[in-house]
């Protein structure tokens, strides 16, 4: 292999570092951005980077690096990007700029290279996935290592504020898993198994105790080579500078392994920081923003780094794909996730073209008091209303068809497009009530059933069926059983003690469950209904059985059981809001809702204060105005929350009904953050 330089060391002299390390100050975010430089434009790139500090779009610009190896030997492609960094620097003179290195390709992101590199490469459990994994180098190969080795250290030689490794740093997102050689080599070194690929993947789709044994001991082998390489990459930074951090951009498929990844690259007595992969990638719907939060608190939760920064991402960086607003209000729902920061790409990867960039850099800046304050207020915070569960268990090498990440596990489809509390909790932390579904009952032991139990829950059907199968019916009030599909449901009708919505019918559901109440203690909330003709008039309604009680425990636990899918125009409709304000209000008291018909996120924090802290974010294309909300609880003022992070006292009003109005408007993806004191 080629010797990419002679005089590397050199450049150890040549830089001195950076005075200021990176870290937010006061307790706020710390933004970073991704730049390409490109020749002819580094100037203008110098006094873009220099403007953005400034405004506070960018705490660090972190230069790309695109170090994947190509040739035969490999090029020295890292002199590119030393002469590039070193003219930035220049450019950027006595600037107040920090500037970092992004590794945005060591093993490869698996499209195609202009020209093959001469490493083992990665080789997939799964055939077919080729044509994915084009010219991704496997992390064991010695002749690799020592590549990288080189490029890191005269990386770290350029003296950056931070160095970054990109996702691409992963082996089952998207790959599931390395079965090459190498691989297998060190299975069999580590735990004595001596297997072919085609062995292996029978053990690894197998259901044995051996097979479970050899699958672990391939997964360990396929983390730990990502992990062992993760600890070369600190020590080549260390042997230059020891003070300069590393950063670790995860992905959602690797978190088994990313949050050690990201304590490896930190290096002792350094906090770990982990970018996690919540970006909206080409996405044009709007009401699913509670994707981007959730997915934020679930790799948290896998990985339980000690800095969890959010994916702000814009691929592939123009509006034509991503709007402004879809960065901003992905930054503010992932800090009330717990997000301290964010990495994002504002400018154009291909070429220079800074008009494509300029809208991204103004929200941020417009409202980085904002996200600073936020982030401030989130320390000691505590969540309202009733929290979706969380179960924490990464994706391995068997389990490739992950199913406790999409809506099937969650209810937050619904409470996060209604504008209900939305929160998040895993469940070994749960202290409160929560959403339980049938997937996520179903991957739980008795133990922590009884347990959602007694805090009091929310369940659909399956999760009533499933609990009634371990013989705990009794404290969830009713008898759940399948459906017999012989029997036609026409409509769901609200029961007689459902106050203004008694009488009220809504659309039939989806995958309905029988339940029948098993004490004269559980209120039947609304029940199944066939009408003898389409449309008929409900008068001539036949009841058919329970659709929704209300139970409280033995145990203390209020339990709301919904013999149905949390699903559709079922669950999507002003009835059933009224429904489940009723029994959020029951569960968890004194929480703040959004009181309207449109498409919102809200999120309801109580603050150390004593305060309630309330953002809501509007998902659809109608704007909110006045902001309407309701609450139990009875308040004096309210302030809002500016941009630049200063409140201000909001003009607002209670009625005797809880109803609040707040003089403001909502528009589309620019949440409104309030605060209200009783």
């Amino acid at each position: 292999m080629k010797r990419l330089c002679l005089f590397w060391g050199i450049f150890c002299m040549a830089f001195a570092a950076q005075p200021a390390r990176a870290g937010s100050s006061g307790g706020g975010v710390e933004i970073l951005d991704m730049a390409m430089l490109f020749d002819g434009k580094i100037g203008e790139q110098a006094a873009d980077m220099a403007k953005m500090s400034k405004e506070g779009a960018a705490d660090i610009h972190m230069v790309s690096f695109f170090l994947v190896p190509e040739g035969n030997p490999p090029f020295d492609k890292i002199s590119l990007y030393e002469d590039k960094y070193r003219r930035l620097r220049d450019a950027l003179g006595g600037a107040d700029c920090k500037t970092g290195i992004i590794l945005q390709a060591t093993l490869g992101h698996g499209f195609e290279l202009e020209v093959p590199h001469p490493f083992q490469k990665m080789i997939s459990r799964e055939d077919g996935r080729e044509w994915r994994m084009k010219n991704i180098v496997c992390p064991l190969d010695e002749n690799f290592i020592k590549y990288l080795r080189e490029c890191v250290r005269r990386a770290a030689a350029l003296k950056p504020a931070v160095m970054m490794v990109d996702d691409d740093f992963r082996a089952l997102g998207g790959r599931n898993g390395c079965l090459c050689p190498l691989h297998l080599a060190k299975i069999k070194r580590d735990s004595g198994y001596d297997l072919t690929r085609e062995q292996l993947k029978k053990h690894l789709a197998g259901n044995s105790e051996l097979d479970r044994k050899i699958s672990e001991a391939a997964m360990r082998a396929v983390s730990d080579s990502l992990i062992d390489l993760a600890k070369i990459i600190r020590a080549e930074i260390d042997a230059v500078d020891p003070s300069i951090p590393c950063y670790m951009c995860g992905s959602l498929e690797d978190m088994a392994h990313d949050g050690q990844i990201a304590r490896e690259l930190a290096g002792k007595g350094r906090e770990s920081v982990l970018r996690i992969g919540n970006a909206r990638y080409w996405n044009p719907k709007y009401r699913d923003l509670y994707l981007t939060s959730r997915a934020l608190a679930l790799q948290k939760a896998m990985a339980r780094p000690d800095r969890v920064y959010a994916e702000i991402d814009t691929f592939p960086r123009n509006r034509y794909f991503t709007s402004a607003r879809t960065l901003h209000a992905g930054l503010v729902v992932s800090v009330l996730e717990g997000a301290s920061g964010a990495k994002y790409w504002p400018n154009r990867f291909p070429d220079y073209e800074p008009a494509s960039g300029a809208e991204y850099k103004k929200v941020l800046a417009e409202n980085r008091g904002m996200y600073d304050e936020l982030c401030r207020l989130m320390k000691g915070a505590e969540p309202c209303g009733v929290a979706d569960i969380m179960i924490a268990k990464p994706k391995d090498l068997r389990n490739y068809n992950w199913p406790l990440v999409k809506d099937p596990a969650f209810w937050t489809h619904i409470t996060g497009v209604m504008g209900l509390p939305v929160s998040f909790v895993e469940i070994s932390e749960l202290d409160g009530p929560c959403f339980l579904r049938g997937s996520a009952a179903k991957a739980l032991g008795d133990a922590q059933i009884k347990k959602i139990l007694s805090l009091g829950c929310v369940l659909d059907g399956e999760a009533a069926v499933e609990i009634c199968r371990r013989g705990m019916g009794g404290l969830i009030g009713v008898k759940a059983a399948p459906w017999d599909r012989s029997l036609k449901i026409s409509r769901e009708r609200f029961s007689e003690g459902m106050g203004k919505i008694a009488g009220v019918v809504c659309e039939p559901p989806s995958n309905p469950v029988k339940i029948e109440p098993l004490s004269d203690k559980t209120e039947v909330m609304s029940e199944f209904i066939h009408l003898p003709y389409t449309y008929g008039d409900k008068k001539f309604a036949e009841r058919l059985a329970a659709a929704s009680t209300y139970f409280e425990n033995p145990l203390g636990g209020k339990v709301a059981v919904f013999a149905s899918r949390p699903e559709g125009p079922n669950h999507l409709n002003e009835s059933r809001k009224a429904q489940y304000a009723e029994i959020l209000n029951r569960l968890a008291p004194g929480g703040i809702w959004y009181d309207g018909d449109a498409e919102a996120y809200l999120k309801n924090l109580k603050l150390k204060d004593g305060s309630e802290l309330v953002v809501l974010a509007n998902v659809g294309l109608d704007p909110i105005t006045p902001l309407a909300f309701k609450s139990a609880r009875k308040f004096s003022r309210a302030q809002m929350l500016g941009g630049d992070g200063a409140w201000r006292d909001a003009e607002f009003s209670q009625s005797a009904d809880g109803k609040i109005s707040v003089a403001g408007r909502a528009e589309i993806y620019m949440p409104v953050a309030l605060r209200f004191f009783e």
